[in-house]
């Protein structure tokens, strides 16, 4: 019972795989809020030209399904 619950542990402290993961998300959330304040937060160009597309492909969606 010892030797299994040491061989999870040891596999638990050296299995990188979760780890990696959460670097690659703290990654892309500082990627994601770096462009979003390099390009001007809620009212800023890119932010209407966005929600303009998402709109566009709402109504075109919602359309096909009338």
């Amino acid at each position: 019972m010892f030797t299994k619950l040491y061989v999870q542990a040891c596999t638990f402290f050296t299995d990188r795989k979760g780890v990696t993961a959460i670097e690659y998300a703290v990654l892309a959330v500082a990627v994601a809020l770096t462009v979003y304040f390099v390009f001007g937060g809620e009212d800023s160009a890119l932010t209407t030209t966005l929600q303009g597309a998402l709109s566009k492909v709402t109504s075109t969606v919602n359309g096909l399904g009338s």
